[in-house]
Parts: C-alpha cells; structure tokens; sequence
C-alpha cells in the first residue's frame, strides 16, 4: 500500500465465519468500509 496514494489496507482477521479468499465474496465483512470510501469520494454534478 506504499506506492497506492491515500490506499487502505483492510485485513479481515480469520474465523470460524471467514472462508479463506472466499471471504471476499461475502460483503458483511467489508461493506461498511465500501460505504464509508463512497460517502468520502468526491459526488459530480450530471
């Protein structure tokens, strides 16, 4: 993430729910941060 200007790295620790990389399917995980990065990025009037 050094070389991504103002990336983030989110890790979803293992558990008994995670599923390997399968994890990333599964949007419980991750999609308070994908909100969270929309409601952030810049809105363009159409």
């Amino acid at each position: 993430m050094q070389h991504v200007r103002n990336g983030r790295l989110y890790l979803i620790p293992a558990s008994a729910e995670t599923r390997g990389h399968g994890t990333t399917g599964i949007a419980r995980f991750w999609a308070e941060q994908l909100w969270a990065f929309l409601d952030a990025a810049p809105h363009r009037a159409m």
